[in-house]
């Protein structure tokens, strides 16, 4: 079956209650459902006739424009990790550290539980007592390893 109903601005929506019967027709509170009328069914075109023709070489292919052509996807780059190592020191006494010339902010005693990450490689260490006593030191740092250095300040 089919409704239409019309509905103007401004006005309240109609609220439709339906009380579908076993048999049409059906009603909608005082609106009465009909089935519309079949509308004759058009007959179905002829099959189409096919006309045989001179054998012919077969279209030749369209060449894919710019534009329209995928570019392959590339695969993913990982970036590379720089390779790092690191280090524990103790001294004696206590030691402010700098490390290639810059300050740590860091004193000794630096714990395994805490180490300096640094990158692989050679490293020059200067460790200063509170008393003003130096010693400098060349460190190796090898990556995923963690290189220890204890010492007595002179």
């Amino acid at each position: 079956f089919s409704a239409t109903v019309d509905v103007k601005p401004g006005e309240e929506p109609l609220k439709l209650r339906a009380n579908l019967e076993a048999d049409p027709p059906m009603r909608l509170d005082g609106v009465v459902l009909v089935e519309p009328a079949e509308s004759p069914r058009p007959e179905p075109p002829p099959p189409a006739r096919r006309k045989i023709a001179a054998a012919r070489p077969p279209p030749a292919p369209k060449p894919i424009a710019a534009a329209t052509a995928v570019a392959p996807i590339p695969e993913p780059v990982t970036p590379a990790t720089p390779a790092v190592g690191y280090l524990v020191v103790k001294t004696t006494p206590a030691a402010r550290l700098t490390l290639d010339g810059r300050d740590l902010g860091r004193w000794t005693p630096v714990p395994p539980a805490n180490p300096i990450a640094l990158p692989a490689g050679p490293h020059t260490l200067l460790m200063v007592s509170a008393d003003g006593r130096k010693l400098e030191e060349q460190v190796q740092i090898v990556a995923g390893e963690t290189a220890r250095l204890v010492r007595a300040l002179p």
